[in-house]
């Protein structure tokens, strides 16, 4: 019996790496990116596949959302592994991530690294190259039309002015009449109302843009409309930035050389960024990135409180 072992023991141990070999080889990964040219915001996908035996154990390689790839591509949203069966020995299993970028210019992604216990397998290395919207302002910025002055007279706008103030002031003494008649109390004369502070105000409008669900009816535009339409209201009193007039690079711009808003700036390029893609690329944004924009919504109004010092206090 010792002899056997002594005979099937050095067999098994060459044996064996040649079946870790053959495992190996078994094993195939892959990236893939849905577009290797976009715009600055615009998003696409990078794909990662690997085959493997039933039995093998492959690491994917480990990345979250806000994280990047590069310094200047971001990754805004990682989906779920995927698995499917090819064969009774074999699975193809598919992680997708949602990335972006604000800067233009042409970037090479690195191979990207699955683990196999003691072996690493490296993907192909990918391309990304962001581009700028050209815009030529001899051709694409003009008048619609010349401008038109029409002949002006001074004595009709009197009259009018003077009629129309007639009017304003008869309809103010009815006004007033009624309201004494009634015992009523005049609202000119009651105390001025409270003004809430921006954050307030803000967080009140988001409470029912998230209450009013218009994403899960399917009104995506209306949603990033009435979320970005609150925060550019909340910058413009906290900040004091004409963010109404602004565009989404512009408000970044903007509230980058503010210390009070450089932390929720990756969180604000998020929201701008599938916000202008569903205004302006007319693309349905998914579930999480919907979820996302309101959360971060919240957090960029929360994170950016004024702090008012009191007079009990200074």
């Amino acid at each position: 019996m010792r002899k056997f072992l002594k005979i099937i023991f050095p067999l098994l141990l060459s044996v064996l790496p040649f079946l870790q070999t053959a495992n190996a080889q078994q094993i195939e990964v892959k990236a893939t990116i849905d577009s290797t040219d976009i715009l600055i915001g615009q998003q696409t996908l990078i794909r990662l596949e690997v085959i493997q035996p039933k039995e093998a154990k492959v690491n994917f390689p480990h990345f979250k959302p806000e994280e990047t790839f590069t310094a200047n591509i971001e990754i805004l949203a990682v989906s779920k592994a995927d698995t499917s069966k090819i064969d009774k020995k074999r699975f193809l299993i598919r992680q997708n991530y949602l990335i972006t970028s604000f800067d233009s210019g042409g970037y090479v992604i690195p191979p990207f690294r699955f683990q196999l216990i003691d072996r690493d397998y490296l993907t192909n290395s990918l391309t990304l190259n962001v581009h700028t919207v050209q815009i030529n302002e001899d051709e694409d910025i003009k008048d619609i039309k010349a401008i038109y002055k029409p002949p002006f007279n001074w004595f009709i706008l009197v009259i009018i002015w003077y009629i129309l103030l007639a009017l304003a002031l008869i309809g103010v003494g009815i006004y007033f009449y009624i309201r004494k008649k009634k015992n009523k109390p005049i609202p000119f004369f009651q105390k001025q109302e409270i003004i809430l502070p921006p954050h307030e105000v803000a967080l009140q409008k988001l409470t029912a843009i998230k209450e009013g669900k218009l994403w899960q009816k399917g009104q995506d535009k209306l949603y990033y409309t009435q979320l970005t339409d609150v925060l550019r209201e909340y910058f413009t009193r906290r900040f004091n930035i004409q963010a109404m007039e602004m565009t989404s690079g512009e408000i970044i711009a903007a509230l980058q050389t503010d210390e009070n808003a450089k932390a929720i700036l990756d969180k604000l390029k998020q929201i701008l960024s599938v916000s202008d893609m569903v205004k302006f690329a007319k693309r349905q944004p998914t579930t999480e990135e919907n979820e996302i924009s309101i959360t971060n919504s919240f957090s960029v109004v929360n994170q950016t409180i004024e702090k008012v010092i009191s007079d009990e206090t200074k």
